[in-house]
């Protein structure tokens, strides 16, 4: 199981504003709604700071007044209803700011959660193939919910961070006003605390961070145990699994064992300040109202009152602190990814002709006869050093067929990845009706393309659905249509609910042949003008191959198609037959002109006619012809 949880993240690290500079664009929008955040933080705190002096005028006014002389007099009731009023308006108010404020920060949090993913997917979308070559598409999925969920708690922690840090500051102003022997004493104790609390949060997010991998690995364990069931059954390696997956789990619980004991370890600290600031409190402040007239109840009560809002505030300080670094990872992962390069984008001048694929100017997309040249085309990947094609030349004729065959890692999925743009010649030129197709847009040349994988993709949704994400001004009749001519209206109005049949993930309701038919389907649909078939036929049934067949020699009429087959039928009936060995041309011609050679055509001919005449008695089918 490949593991990439979070392995960046440097707990111990600085601040560094440059980490966050890629994500800053996101909080942009919504400045004037920080700007409410920090004056809302200020004043809620500031407000937490005035009520323990209320405290303060209740013990020195009502509780124990004193005369002018200083003489201490009976308690009274008067100014009461005045104090009482107050206090409610004042907590009244500040019930009202928590509210706006939550009201602000919500929404904030979560549309700098969306601006981000979109933003991404949008990246997605652009980037080049070759970039998910080496990056799990699980980990891309993980990380892009993750770290924008982290991005975006951040609303929440300038509020909590700037009202902790006025609160711990703006105490001391009372305090020292009122006794600054007091002061003194919360002053050398809130560093401690705060020390403390860094060092606890810090090896409590290690934990944390632990139980997330392993919460990951648990995951990955259960899905392929739930996705290989079938395959674990047939091999008797359920006990195997089994075990593997326990001890898993159970690293999963010790994970959690071990940040339950910290944290109710560092709970217990954090339960210790107020009690201890109170007991130096008392005992330093009984001792000073003995030699100091100035200290009374009153002081000691507002004290004691700051003392036990203490611990809120540094926990909230030293933990935002400690995440505000610890995500700068989060931060820095989101701008790799904007900022990887777009291989081989199309030119400025290009996009101002013709757009992309989100403002197309279909005003000027010319039509597309379908005439393909390969010009001195030489081909290596970007992380490669080895020529894959060299040199290769080819004219495919418009509205022709062409099959290509050859071994395996001869370059037949080069070529149609360098024909699909996909990838772009490293040397040479590509022409579509004998223009560079750099000199169009990505857009243009996918808007004239129908594509058919060999595993092809569904999307979650009905079979309709499916089928107009090759078109989705495509009406009723236009979908009914290109069923008919994929070859599967038949199985589809067999279904229950036809076309309003969900499909399943990756349309995993469906059958292997039936999944091939609506993408072919959905191909036809966009109507394109240049098809491309990648061993469509390769791993469906012999009757699905039939349907397919035949729906493939009526829609290629009067287009051009580039099919890359093992099947027998579809390479006998193509107009021309390129084989490829080692990125080059070895043989081309017709079928009959081929088999006539007796060449390599002639040999992989011959073993796929052997083996699929063995497919066939082994089904019990009739054999078939040789074909030599």
């Amino acid at each position: 199981m490949h593991d990439h949880e979070d392995h960046d993240l440097n707990y111990k690290a600085s601040f560094s504003l440059a980490a966050w500079k890629k994500v800053l664009p996101f909080f942009k929008p919504y400045k004037k709604h920080f700007i409410w955040i920090f004056v809302l933080s200020v004043v809620i705190a500031v407000t937490d700071i005035i009520f323990p002096m209320f405290q303060l005028w209740l013990m020195n006014n009502v509780i124990q007044p004193k005369a002018a002389d200083g003489t201490i007099l009976p308690p009274t009731l008067d100014g009461m209803w005045s104090f009482g009023v107050l206090y409610v308006v004042v907590a009244a108010v500040q019930a009202a700011l928590v509210v706006i404020l939550v009201r602000i920060v919500t929404p904030v949090e979560v549309k700098i959660n969306q601006d981000i993913r979109n933003a991404l997917f949008y990246k997605f979308q652009n980037l080049h193939v070759a970039y998910f070559n080496d990056k799990s598409v699980g980990y891309l999925v993980a990380k892009t919910i993750s770290d924008s969920e982290r991005i975006g708690v951040m609303t929440w922690r300038v509020f909590g961070m700037v009202y902790a840090a006025i609160f711990l500051l703006g105490i001391f102003i009372p305090m020292f006003y009122y006794s600054w022997e007091l002061a003194l004493v919360l002053l050398l104790l809130i560093p401690i605390a705060f020390g403390v609390g860094l060092l606890f949060q810090r090896r409590l997010l290690r934990l944390n961070r632990q139980i997330r991998k392993a919460n990951s690995q648990v995951a990955g364990a259960l899905n392929e145990g739930i996705t290989g069931a079938k395959t674990s059954k047939t091999v008797v390696a359920a006990d195997v699994l089994s075990r593997e997956f326990i001890a898993l789990t159970g690293k999963q619980y010790r994970h959690a064992g071990k940040f339950n004991k910290l944290h109710s370890v560092y709970l217990a600290f954090l339960g210790l300040i107020a009690p201890m600031a109170t007991a130096a409190i008392i005992t330093i402040g009984g001792y000073l109202s003995g030699i100091n007239p100035e200290m009374n109840l009153g002081v000691i009560a507002l004290f004691l009152g700051y003392a036990f809002s203490l611990f809120w505030p540094i926990n909230v300080l030293s933990a935002g602190i400690v995440n505000t670094i610890a995500n700068q990872a989060n931060a820095e992962r989101i701008g790799t990814i904007l900022d990887a390069p777009i291989e081989n984008p199309d030119r400025p001048d290009v996009l101002e002709t013709y757009g992309d694929s989100y403002a197309p100017k279909r005003e000027n997309w010319e039509p597309m006869d379908g005439r393909i040249e390969f010009i001195n085309v030489s081909f290596k990947y970007p992380d490669g050093n080895t020529w894959i094609l060299k040199d290769f030349n080819l004219v495919i004729p418009a509205n022709t067929s062409l099959a290509v065959v050859g071994e395996t890692g001869a370059g037949k999925t080069t070529l149609v990845n360098l024909l699909c743009r996909f990838y772009e010649p490293t040397e040479g030129q590509i022409l579509i009706d004998g223009i560079d197709y750099r000199e169009r847009s990505r857009a243009w040349l996918y808007d004239k393309l129908g594509y058919v994988l060999q595993t092809p993709h569904l999307f979650s949704g009905t079979i309709r659905d499916n089928i107009k994400y090759a078109n989705f001004e495509a009406t009723e009749e236009e979908i009914a249509a290109a069923a008919r001519l994929a070859a599967c209206d038949n199985f589809i109005e067999k279904i229950e609910k036809g076309y309003d049949s969900e499909v399943g993930e990756s349309g995993d309701k469906l059958s292997t042949g039936q999944k091939q038919l609506i993408s072919f389907a959905r191909a036809i649909a966009a109507d394109p003008r240049l098809f491309i078939l990648d061993e469509a036929t390769a791993n469906i049934d012999t009757d699905t191959e039939h349907l397919i067949q035949s729906a493939i020699s009526e829609t290629l009429k009067d287009r051009t198609s580039v099919l890359i087959a093992h099947r027998l039928s579809t390479i006998k009936n193509s107009d021309n037959i390129i084989v490829l060995e080692d990125g080059g041309i070895l043989e081309q011609g017709t079928h009959g002109e081929l088999i006539k050679q007796k060449g390599r055509y002639f040999g992989l001919y011959s073993k796929l006619s052997e083996i699929e005449n063995a497919e066939r008695i082994f089904r019990g089918d009739e054999p078939g012809v040789k074909g030599y």
